[in-house]
């Protein structure tokens, strides 16, 4: 059985690339890095290439285009740290930094969202351990007094 051409750059493409977009990571369903409109035409519009976005924002020029390309879901703090980039590569007061200001605002209430989940998770394995933990004391008092008990006869 040979594999169409189409199908195997297809999954060459998927086999070089650990997160495709279709896999994408998510927190109740949601992706981490979602934009409302796509990266590549707002950083066109602002006028500012993929390797200077990417040295802005601090982030690789390979994530600025998968994330492009629809690759990668990135993470939220990533998603942040592009918008900033684009906000302060726009003119001041024009349409794409007020866009850009929106969705660093937008990611950061979502990522303080993911935040807030996470610690309540936490909080709970927390009291578990802690209740675990109360359990091995009482019983290392329990091995203490028995060894206790035991040397003294």
């Amino acid at each position: 059985m040979s594999v169409r051409k189409k199908d195997r750059v297809k999954l060459e493409q998927l086999s070089r690339n650990p997160r495709p977009a279709r896999q994408s990571k998510t927190v109740s369903g949601r992706p981490l890095f979602n934009a409302r409109r796509e990266l590549q035409e707002l950083r066109a519009e602002v006028g500012i290439s993929q390797p200077q976005l990417a040295r802005a924002a601090g982030v690789p020029i390979a994530a600025i285009a998968n994330v492009e390309r629809g690759r990668y879901a990135m993470a939220a703090r990533h998603g942040i740290a592009i918008y900033m980039a684009l906000m302060k590569a726009a003119v001041p007061e024009s349409p794409q930094h007020r866009e850009a200001k929106q969705e660093v605002l937008r990611l950061i209430e979502f990522q303080e969202e993911i935040s807030r989940k996470a610690r309540i998770a936490y909080e709970g394995q927390l009291e578990s351990i802690e209740k675990k933990l109360k359990g091995v004391e009482s019983l290392e008092a329990e091995m203490k007094s028995i060894k206790a008990q035991v040397r003294s006869v």
